[in-house]
Formats: structure tokens, sequence, C-alpha cells
């Protein structure tokens, strides 16, 4: 501030600095360190952190928490006949399908690979089941459309294991494993098949 001789403020002068360049890339960072670069969709960690935060709510609650995991059953196929910048294209496309299909309160995350989870939190007890076997529904339905991927319609197929809080484990690396379990499980029985851990044939 610039004053007259009687102290008065008759001018303020300062320095104005644009930093949107800096939270944009500060914003970027924070984005890459929680997300997949080729699909967009949450990463391992931030499902994990989301995972705890939602079994968490569900010991609150009295609710329960399902974790859907997904792996394709072509996609090694697809990229030793199309190449691998098809398998990206056919990840990027499965990963907008499988969230069109899901609640704004799930959520979809790759894994890695060709592998995908899905949370699902503050499911009813009386029908959770019910409501899990409707999200496979959807996430069957979502998978059937064909893709075009260099000129030729491909059709993904997968597995998906489900493992559900509280009755299958009660932390986030044993509801991970068991999901990862059922889904061997479900691998087993062949191409769009399904188990839950604790079924027959997927160890309890």
């Amino acid at each position: 501030a610039y004053r007259d001789d009687t102290g008065r403020v008759i001018l303020e002068h300062g320095l104005l600095f644009d930093v949107t360049e800096l939270k944009e890339a500060e914003a970027r960072i924070a984005h890459m360190a929680y997300h997949d670069s080729l699909t967009g969709l949450a990463n391992r960690q931030l499902f994990e952190e989301s995972l705890q935060l939602a079994m968490e709510r569900a010991r609150r609650d009295d609710t329960w928490v399902a974790v859907l995991f997904l792996d394709l059953d072509n996609f090694k196929h697809l990229n030793d006949t199309l190449g691998h910048h098809a398998g990206d294209r056919l990840l990027a496309e499965l990963a907008g399908r499988l969230q069109a299909v899901t609640r704004d309160s799930d959520l979809v995350a790759r894994h890695g690979g060709d592998e995908f989870l899905v949370l699902l939190g503050d499911l009813a007890p009386d029908n959770a089941d019910e409501t899990i076997r409707r999200v496979l529904t959807r996430l069957r339905g979502a998978m059937s459309q064909p893709i075009v991927l260099e000129g030729t319609p491909f059709v993904a197929h997968g597995s998906i294991g489900v493992s559900r809080f509280p009755v299958d484990a009660e932390d986030v690396v044993n509801l991970l494993r068991n999901a990862d379990l059922a889904m061997y499980a479900a691998k087993r029985s062949g191409p769009d098949s399904d188990a839950f851990y604790g079924d027959e044939g997927v160890a309890p």
C-alpha cells in the first residue's frame, strides 16, 4: 500500500501469479497415482483403500460388501492374433462397458493385465447374493456385445469369482484372495463361468 502524507492509502501495488498450470499438473499427478493409465479406471491401490472404507461402513451399518474378480478367458488369443494394440483397445472399451452397467456407488478397477475388480457396497444381507447375481448378469450382457478390432468382431469371455464380507473374509487381503480363488474355480468350469467363494469346488 502506498500512502500520502496523512497516511491515507492512495495506491495498492502487488503481484498476481497464474498457478493454473501448476494446479492442473498436481491434479494429473494425483489422478495417475490412483488410476490406470490405459482404461482410466481406479487402480488396485484406490480399490483396496475404497474396499477398506466400504468394510468399515458395513461393520457400522450391518451390511455386506462384495468383491467381483473378473479375468478374461480369451485375451491371450486376441493378443497373439491381432496384436497388443487390439488388446489395449479391448481393455479400454470393456472398462467403459463395465462402468456403464454398475451403480454410481460401485467401483470398477483394473487389477492388472486382463483382470478387473468390481466393488459392491452397502448390500442388504437378506438379498445380497440376489443383488450380486443381478450385477453378474449385467456384466455378462456388457461383455457379450461384439467389439470390432482391426475389422474383426470380437466377443470377450471372462471368469468371475465372488467373495463377500463378512461371510467369506473379514479383511481386505483375504477378501481379495478369496475372490481370486473363486475366479480360478470358475475358470476351471469353462468360459463365461462364475463362482462364489464357499461354493462346492471353491475352498472355504
